[in-house]
């Protein structure tokens, strides 16, 4: 099924979904070298904005998550039980950061699964990137303005969305362009 049949909720579930089955396959190959007959679960955060202006969005993320781990662990994929707690960081980039910062410090996940604007996303990571805990951004796109080592991106960043508009546009010999684009960063960059 192509990108372009899914519908936009149904994006992001397989883009959570996405970044679930990378997080299980990363730790089969990790339960494969373990001995041990029973492991501690993986513990992960999952950080997305539940109330605020992606609340609507979020919540299909999350069903996508819910239903990847719901899998995941009932077939042991990952060698071992992933256990989520959610973070709602109100898309708001200080409550992200006090998120992150709880859910590391506090809960000690080992890994973040972020649904989260590039702010947001930049705020969790202040605390992410001195842990070394691995951030996945699990969103169907991003600005591609982050450069972080521990930082992981499911997405499409602007430029991978915008460049083969513009140029079938120009190949059906489109004069004007108009753009609209949302006031944050990744609509800054795609405009």
């Amino acid at each position: 099924m192509s990108a372009r049949s899914v519908s936009t909720g149904g994006l992001r579930k397989v883009v959570a979904i996405g970044a679930v089955a990378l997080l299980a396959g990363a730790l089969s190959v990790t339960a494969l070298s373990a001995r041990k007959a029973t492991q501690a679960p993986y513990v992960i955060g999952w950080v997305a904005g539940f109330t605020g202006s992606q609340a609507s969005n979020s919540a299909s993320a999350t069903q996508g998550l819910q239903a990847a781990l719901a899998y995941v662990n009932k077939h042991n994929i990952a060698g071992r039980t992933i256990k989520v707690y959610y973070a709602d960081d109100a898309a708001d980039p200080t409550t992200a950061g006090n998120d992150c910062n709880r859910l590391i410090n506090q809960t000690h996940v080992q890994a973040i699964l972020g649904f989260e604007s590039t702010p947001a996303t930049a705020a969790c990571n202040t605390y992410a990137t001195p842990a070394n805990i691995p951030y996945i951004l699990a969103q169907t796109s991003t600005s591609g303005s982050l450069c972080i080592s521990n930082y992981f991106s499911l997405a499409n960043v602007g430029n991978q969305q915008v460049n083969p508009l513009m140029s079938y546009l120009a190949k059906t010999g489109t004069k004007k362009v108009y753009v609209v684009a949302s006031d944050f960063s990744s609509g800054h960059v795609g405009a």
